[in-house]
Order: C-alpha cells, then structure tokens, then sequence
C-alpha cells in the first residue's frame, strides 16, 4: 500500500523526467487504484461501527444482568426497575436508547402488559440524569454507569459516521 505512495511522489513535480513519468501511468490504474481506496476505508469504517454496536450490546447485557441479580436484593416497590436500554443498528444508523416500562393490568388472572416510553436523550452524546430523577436511588447508579460508558460509544460512533458521510461525498466528487 505504502509502496504505491512511493511511485506517486515519481510523478509529482515539474520537468521532462516527470512528465514523462506521468505519461506512461495510466489513468484507468489511477481510477481502479482510488476504487480500491474507498472499498478499503469503507470496509475499514464497517468493521469498526461493528465493534462499536458489539460494546454497547455488551454493555446494555451488563446493565440487564445487573438488574436482574439487583432486584432479589431489594423488597416491595424498591425491588421495581421500569428502565430499560436498547442498542440499535439498523440501516446505517446506531443508537442506544433508554426507555421508561409502564405496567398495565389486562384483567383478573391475566398478566400485566409492558408498554415502553422512550426517553429524550438530546443533542448532547449523553442523557441527562434528572431524566432518571424519579426511580429508585440503586436505579439510578446503575443507569449512570452505563451511561458513562454508553456516551463514549455514541461519541465514537458519531465521528465514524461522519467520516463515512465524508468519504461517500468525496467518492461521488471522484465520479464526477
């Protein structure tokens, strides 16, 4: 790869030896050369967004399982956790969202059903905590832990994504 930059840096610059350097590279290698440029940072970007959804998904099972072993320690309303998170990636597109469970009975005998409110996160990479003011103080702490965590892998993210945006703008300018 770096062996290529080499012969670039023949042709760059002024007179006949250049010149006639330049001559004989064809400009099909240059096209060809650039297509493999962009194949390769699109791959590169790909694998590393992958990884990005991968920590996050091992971050909100850590989250779950803590809430799960959390609630035997806990009696009456202080053992209810309604906060919940989720990791999308989904059409070029990733976030990790937190959301609010309500229960609602559906008659005698039948269980109760989960509906979900998602939470706003804002514009910032992370949520507010007052979002969290109102659940239950070892609620909280985990929340915050994760998010911690959860604010550096949108952050992350977010620069990739840009960079992938940028790439496919200046791929399209190449084609023109």
């Amino acid at each position: 790869m770096f062996k290529e930059n080499e012969i670039y840096k023949e042709f760059i610059g002024y007179g006949e030896k250049n010149s006639y350097s330049r001559i004989g590279y064809e400009l099909l290698k240059l096209a060809n050369e650039s297509v493999v440029f962009f194949e390769s940072l699109e791959v590169l970007i790909e694998g590393e967004l992958l990884r990005i959804v991968i920590e996050a998904h091992k971050e909100a099972d850590v989250y779950w399982g803590v809430v799960k072993s959390s609630i035997d320690d806990y009696v009456g309303r202080e053992r209810v956790c309604r906060i919940g998170c989720r990791v999308v990636y989904k059409n070029d597109s990733f976030s990790i969202e937190w959301f609010r469970n309500r229960y609602v009975s559906q008659g005698v005998g039948k269980p109760k059903k989960a509906y979900s409110t998602y939470i706003r996160k804002g514009k910032s990479f992370r949520y507010s905590m007052s979002s969290f003011k109102n659940e239950h103080e070892w609620v909280k702490i985990e929340v915050e832990q994760s998010e911690k965590k959860f604010s550096v892998l949108r952050e992350r993210a977010s620069y990739l994504i840009k960079l992938r945006t940028a790439l496919r703008n200046y791929k399209r300018r190449c084609k023109r």
